[in-house]
């Protein structure tokens, strides 16, 4: 999945913690039930304790970030490209 190679960096804290906690005001969500929902890093980007994401993360803070304030990266290309110049041994039978 392209989530797996996809890396996210906060980029606009205020933004994000901003659209992070307004969310959880509109749907009178509190910071527990927020982190037994979707996960303890909700807690950190909101809290700005942390600035960097993996790609399955990011998919549940998506839909209420709508991509701004974030810096994504797919690694899919380096990946293929690696996957193509590394060549690993192997014992054929």
């Amino acid at each position: 999945p392209v989530e797996y190679l996809t890396s996210v960096v906060v980029s606009d804290p205020e933004q994000v913690t901003f659209k992070l906690s307004t969310y959880r005001a509109e749907e009178e969500l509190s910071m527990a039930a927020t982190v037994r929902e979707h996960g303890d890093y909700w807690r950190r980007v909101e809290k700005q304790q942390s600035g960097a994401l993996r790609g399955e993360q990011y998919k549940t803070l998506s839909q209420v970030v709508e991509d701004n304030g974030v810096l994504i990266t797919n690694h899919r290309d380096s990946c293929m490209t690696y996957r193509h110049i590394i060549r690993l041994p192997f014992v054929v039978k």
